[in-house]
């Protein structure tokens, strides 16, 4: 859930995230909610500094460009499985390289990469 509120920047780079008001939210306790914020923090979404607060990671412009690359490079890894196994799933195909060629001639990522794969 906050995965997705990140991601989609729901909220912030830099947005403080409350444990506790999570937890009564989601109507359980604080352990649960620490181990999914461990999680995040693995990921790289979220930074926690003990004992004080926990926050939305920032990101540069270079830290969305290389996520971009590598989504790039990921979906078009999964074209070319999608061809080389005889998947008659063209329009699919058709409408990955048309997202790869878009994003990467404006040099938007961020908004491809959140978006859900369109090949599996």
């Amino acid at each position: 859930m906050k995965r997705k509120r990140i991601l989609t920047l729901e909220l912030h780079p830099g947005d403080k995230v409350p444990e506790t008001a999570i937890a009564k939210d989601l109507g359980i306790s604080r352990t649960p909610v620490r181990d999914a914020l461990r999680k995040l923090e693995a990921d790289g979404l979220v930074n926690i500094y003990p004992n004080r607060f926990i926050e939305v990671a920032t990101f540069d412009e270079k830290d969305i460009a290389n996520l971009g690359v590598m989504r790039v490079a990921v979906d078009t890894m999964a074209v070319r499985l999608a061809i080389f196994r005889g998947s008659d799933e063209k329009e699919a195909v058709h409408l990955v390289t048309e997202h790869l060629a878009e994003f990467y001639k404006i040099r938007d990522y961020f908004p491809f990469i959140v978006k859900e794969p369109i090949i599996e």
